[in-house]
């Protein structure tokens, strides 16, 4: 994701060390695919925090909050190694980075992006934690 949150990209590692030879293929305004020496490698989406959604529902139509782009990528930064082998081994300072981003999504103004970003950390949460359901 990016440093300020307008981009979250899925890409193989020649996208970020190639300084040129990339092409950015627009698919719709927010998703682009992008190509290495003419070769798939992975794809850009703009503004991902107005995608939020559960399951098959349409986004809102309205930009979500700027506020919920820190949201997703603090996120972001526990659903990663070596933190998911933490959560594995019940460590007790991720329970408590949990409930801390719980805390905060809850502490933001009502929109129904944040309240799918709640409850992904919920779930994460309930999943990984045996004592906090």
């Amino acid at each position: 994701m990016s440093n300020d949150g307008t981009y979250l990209v899925c890409a193989h590692e020649a996208l970020a060390t190639r300084g040129g030879g990339v092409i950015r293929l627009g698919v719709t305004p927010s998703l682009s695919l992008a190509f290495v020496d003419q070769i798939y490698s992975g794809w850009i989406l703009q503004d991902p925090v107005d995608y939020l959604v559960q399951e098959w529902e349409y986004p809102p139509l309205d930009a979500a909050p700027d506020s919920l782009r820190d949201l997703l990528k603090d996120y972001l930064a526990l659903i990663v190694e070596p933190k998911i082998d933490r959560m594995q081994d019940g460590d007790p300072e991720l329970r408590e980075e949990l409930e801390n981003l719980i805390e905060h999504c809850s502490s933001h103004p009502d929109d129904p992006r944040r309240d799918v970003l709640r409850d992904q950390v919920i779930d994460l949460r309930d999943n990984w934690y045996e004592d906090a359901v």
